[in-house]
């Protein structure tokens, strides 16, 4: 496509870049002012929903519980998707500029220009945990309990009383809602079960790397990236490229931000679901446990309200289909008519392709995780392989010496965590756990996008 594309003067493009920055910097000012009045609504019904204790509703107030939470699903929705909007309009703009002024190394600029942004709601809980663990060093009986104990006896109660215990604690009333998968509400959150918490505290009581230094060298290279964007630009537009980088900036932050605040929502979704589960299975024990997140919301109405209302043998015909559909293989993510046979199965190239999402080179052993019971001996210094990374596995990739996934692109929100975490990272390399073993020997490069196996 690029061969039939004539290439368009940049003297249009550099023209009209100080109008449409500052018609994003003014569209973020705007945005701030809807977010800052949603910030209080969204506390006030934060404290609301907190304090509603599920199991004491009647089948109204349980109801009414769910229209509450479907509302503000909905509010925080869409203030979040009016950022991300903002943010890919924002980008466009910045990548616009960047192949511009660079060509072919305009992908790289953008990762070192958005790496190291801090304060991104979405990294903290790794770092967080890194702290913590950095924290445990001082008390050998609970180093000891959380380097030996089974994973699954693992609970914040079962730590000896002391620093490392109540840090942890905190950490649960702070993060507890996220989870592996959570923005799937059939999937626990940490509150629930802690495991790759206490995983990635393991791997980090044995991990020695300075992450001080890693982060001064971020911002070094971000500012070194800065400083060439600036001097490529003719010295009337510089003003108007440090506001553009400032806007994508705010916006990437602005949506990590408000994710986390929908997979809040999600949560106290899970609150009324775990509940009608429970009424479920005291009426019909057949039906499982897990009932109600096979059940629409319409059905799950008529379940509150009509104690005859039988839905075992539709939930077990449903569980089934669940079953047999996660026992096939994952289809390409674009093919025309039916799947192509083979969809789904490894490569055995020696050099697998993904997107470049987060800059640097690791080489490490392979290690394939898909639940996070997989990763109770997760090494420093591993190279971590998921089908999808979502902010649920991100205490671990502070522990990886780099990360590839088989979904995602730059910027997901796998990708924005890696980044500020300085982790080479090549995401949407097809089929990559079914392509690598554990154990494999690779080299990913994060700025090309590859995974090269040297060996197993």
């Amino acid at each position: 496509l690029d061969e039939v594309v004539a290439e368009r003067s940049s003297t249009g493009f550099f023209l009209r870049l100080p109008q449409t920055v500052s018609r994003y910097a003014r569209e973020n000012f705007r945005l701030q002012a809807r977010i800052d009045d949603f910030e209080t609504y969204f506390a006030d019904e934060r404290r609301r929903m907190n304090g509603i204790d599920p199991r004491l509703l009647e089948p109204s107030g349980l109801d009414r519980m769910l229209g509450d939470v479907e509302h503000l699903l909905d509010e925080t929705g869409s203030v979040m998707l009016t950022a991300y909007a903002n943010l890919l309009t924002a980008v466009l703009v910045l990548n616009g500029l960047l192949h511009t002024v660079a060509r072919d190394q305009g992908a790289g600029f953008y990762r070192e220009l958005l790496s190291g942004l801090e304060d991104v709601a979405s990294a903290r809980p790794g770092f967080a945990l890194r702290q913590i663990a950095e924290l445990a060093l001082a008390e050998p009986d609970v180093v000891e309990r959380i380097r030996t104990a089974d994973l699954s006896d693992l609970t914040v109660p079962s730590l000896p009383a002391g620093h490392t215990r109540n840090a942890l604690k905190r950490f649960l009333e702070d993060y507890g809602y996220r989870g592996v998968r959570e923005a799937e509400i059939a999937a626990p959150r940490w509150s629930e079960d802690p495991t790759l918490v206490f995983a990635a505290l393991r791997s980090h009581l044995a991990d020695t790397t300075d992450l001080g230094s890693r982060d001064r060298g971020l911002k070094r290279a971000r500012e070194e990236a800065e400083g060439k964007l600036k001097k490529s630009v003719p010295l009337p537009l510089r003003p108007s490229v440090t506001k553009l980088l400032d806007v994508v900036r705010r916006f990437t932050r602005m949506r990590e931000h408000l994710r986390g605040h929908v997979v809040e929502v999600l949560g106290m979704f899970r609150r009324v679901a775990l509940e009608t589960s429970r009424r479920i299975d005291a009426r019909e024990p057949e039906a499982g446990p897990d009932a109600v997140f096979f059940l629409t919301l319409a059905e799950v109405r008529r379940v509150l309200y009509d104690e005859n209302e039988r839905v075992a043998i539709r939930v077990q015909r449903r569980r089934l289909e669940y079953e047999r559909n996660q026992a096939l293989p994952e289809p390409p993510t674009t093919f025309v008519g039916f799947p192509p046979e083979g969809a789904g199965v490894g490569s055995t190239s020696k050099r697998l392709r993904g997107l470049a999402a987060s800059r640097g080179v690791a080489e490490g052993r392979v290690r394939i995780l898909r639940d996070p019971s997989d990763a109770a001996d997760f090494a420093p210094g591993e190279v971590l392989v998921v089908a999808a990374a979502d902010t649920g596995w991100a205490p671990l990739f502070l522990a990886a010496s780099g990360v590839i996934t088989e979904l995602g692109g730059p910027l997901s929100h796998a990708a924005i965590i890696l980044r500020e975490y300085a982790v080479p990272a090549v995401v949407n390399v097809t089929n990559a756990t079914r392509s690598l073993r554990d154990g494999d020997l690779v080299r990913l490069d994060g700025d090309a996008g590859t995974v090269e196996i040297l060996g197993a």
